[in-house]
């Protein structure tokens, strides 16, 4: 099946995407930066650290979450230094 290009215009191209869900976050950092650019994660304190390294790793600078749970925010926020939209 042949990848069908995006016509929307990248507006910041060091942004990753994360899918907050109550079992498990899905993590998604622009192609290119890691040979899986989606990866799953649990929950637990240790996977959110996780997520942080990364994040990282994948030179990811802004975070834009789909989520109802605040404390994940507050908690990488002040750990990791992340900006969030």
């Amino acid at each position: 099946m042949a990848k069908v290009k995006s016509k929307l215009e990248i507006m910041n191209p060091d942004a990753a995407g994360i899918d907050i869900g109550s079992s498990v976050h899905y993590v998604c950092v622009p192609e290119g930066r890691d040979e899986q650019c989606v990866q799953k994660f649990s929950c637990f304190t240790e996977d959110l650290h996780n997520i942080a390294k990364w994040l990282k790793k994948c030179e990811v600078a802004t975070i834009a979450m789909e989520s109802t749970v605040d404390s994940f925010v507050s908690n990488l926020t002040i750990t990791h230094k992340y900006k969030w939209t």
